[in-house]
This record gives C-alpha cells, sequence and structure tokens, in this order.
C-alpha cells in the first residue's frame, strides 16, 4: 500500500488503489491495484530480490517487498505482481485457509518471563539474507555473538567446528530442511540438538506440525516476534 500510494504520487500527484479480497478454494487472495506509472519488465523478476529498488539512494532500502515474500512463502503462499507500463500494477497474495493451532492439538512450549542470563555464540541458519541480517543485528545489540550461514549443509560443518551455545534455524530451506538438520545433530551432539529454535510460518503445516509436537522441539512463529524470541532464547540458554 505504501508503495503503491508513494508511486502514483510521483507519476501523477494521485492516484486510486482497489484492495480486493476473495476466497478461491481452499486460498485466500488478496490484490492491491494501482493507478501508477507500472513495472519495467526488466524489473518484474528482480522485485523480490533483497535490497533491489528503482528509488533514488536514501529513499528506500529494497527490503520491503523481500521481507513480504519471505514471510508468505513461509506461509506456504505465493505473492505475485502483474503490471505493464504505464498501466498500474496488481500485487496478488494468496494464503492457503489452515486452522488454528488449538484445533489441532499442538501444544506451545511455555516460555517464561525475560530474565538476564549469560550471553552466548548463537549461529543463525535461514536462506533468506533480510531475516539474517534482521536476526544478527538484535542478538549482537542484546549481547550475544553471532554467527549466520544461508544453508543446513555448511551450517552442519560449522557446528562440527565451532562450539555454538544456541542454533535458530529455519523449519524449510533449499535442499537439506531444518528437521533434516536437526536430526543429524542429534546424531553429532544431543545436548545442543536440545537448543535449537526453529523458526517457522508453517506450525499449521502437517509435517511440521507432527515434528514439533513429537520432538516438544523450541520454536517461535514468523513474522517473528522480538518479545517471543528472547523470551525462549532465554529459556534456552538458561
Amino acid at each position: 500500500i505504501i508503495n503503491a500510494e508513494t508511486e502514483m504520487k510521483l507519476a501523477h500527484g494521485k492516484g486510486k488503489l482497489l484492495i480486493k479480497a476473495e476466497t478461491v478454494g481452499n486460498t485466500i487472495r488478496v490484490s492491491f491495484q494501482d493507478d501508477g506509472p507500472g513495472i519495467a519488465q526488466e524489473n518484474m523478476l528482480k522485485l523480490f530480490d533483497p535490497f533491489f529498488t528503482t528509488r533514488e539512494i536514501g529513499q528506500g532500502t529494497g527490503l520491503g517487498l523481500s521481507v513480504c515474500h519471505g514471510i508468505i512463502r513461509e506461509h506456504n503462499g505465493r505473492i505475485y505482481v502483474e503490471s505493464k507500463l504505464g498501466k498500474g500494477a496488481t500485487f496478488v497474495v494468496e494464503i492457503p485457509i489452515v486452522v488454528e493451532e488449538k484445533q489441532l492439538g499442538l501444544v506451545k512450549p511455555a516460555v517464561e518471563e525475560p530474565k538476564e542470563v549469560a550471553k552466548g555464540r548463537i549461529l543463525v541458519v535461514d536462506d533468506e539474507l533480510a531475516v539474517r541480517e534482521f536476526l544478527t543485528k538484535l542478538l549482537v545489540g542484546k549481547g550475544h555473538e553471532v554467527d549466520s550461514i544461508d544453508n543446513a549443509s555448511d551450517a552442519l560443518t560449522k557446528i562440527k567446528n565451532e562450539r555454538y551455545s544456541v542454533i535458530l534455524l529455519d523449519v524449510k530451506m533449499p535442499g537439506i530442511s531444518g528437521i533434516d538438520l536437526y536430526q543429524r545433530v542429534q546424531k553429532i551432539a544431543k545436548s545442543l540438538a536440545r537448543r535449537i529454535i526453529f523458526m517457522t510460518g508453517d506450525v499449521m503445516g502437517i509435517d511440521t506440525r507432527d515434528f514439533l509436537s513429537k520432538t516438544g522441539a523450541h520454536y517461535v512463529s514468523k513474522p517473528i516476534s522480538v518479545d517471543e524470541l528472547v523470551k525462549t532464547i532465554n529459556k534456552v540458554l538458561d
């Protein structure tokens, strides 16, 4: 909405934004149609790349659509755009309809109130650059030492050669998944496996739900709540 407002004002000082929500089968679809300047064809495939922006330096970070793409993907959804230069743009978000956690019988591990604990060395494993940068900045600000990596294979190598207090692990990644990495860590360091905190937007998915329920593993839901994350890390470090 903010992007549409900015582009329409730049194009002709005003504009019209049509927001439409509908149910299509087992999917909720929300579309945002503007009458702005549209998007050049060569930019269409780069819109959701981290740090991509067509604006002047200082007028945008290029992270907004990338973060949206990551969050929506974690919810098993998708976001795409339809546009022709000079004829506006329509962004479409589609997310599957699921039942609530309570209905699924998934009991989330209790999280205690935050308290002062020893600082730790934390490994962040997530294929989304924006997520890694956000978590690194947050955790370093809390006094932790942080390493970050974008895939489970390289993470396993670091785990074998380094010592970590906590691992923040994305459930769904290309190649080796977070669950696969957890199972491998269990074989080489069971105590460290108990200090893995999963990050997921897929607690409603059957496989993820069953895994978390059976293992009792710590997890935080995406989009990540800073308070919930800090409390969970404190609990693991305590």
